[in-house]
């Protein structure tokens, strides 16, 4: 039973991080925001918050893309060659 659950982990852990993906792109697209909003974050960066978030979303996207092809690889049918 313990090494069943210690198996299929990773495979959570893999779709948990696959579903993350769409979801950051949708956060980073400004469409949603308010275009007259002022906010700390924007006075202090510098740049506008829509452009401080989708950087932000961008750089979690590429860890996450590193880190599933880097601690999960993909599963091959072809184990057993």
């Amino acid at each position: 039973m313990q090494r069943r659950v210690l198996k299929t982990m990773p495979h959570k852990i893999r779709k948990i991080l696959l579903l993350l993906l769409p979801i950051l792109l949708i956060i980073s697209v400004p469409w949603y925001r308010d275009t007259d909003a002022n906010t700390d974050a924007s006075q202090q960066s510098g740049m506008p918050d829509w452009a401080l978030i989708a950087i932000l979303c961008y750089l979690a996207l590429s860890i996450i893309s590193a880190s599933i092809w880097l601690f999960f690889p993909p599963e091959s049918s072809r184990d057993d060659i």
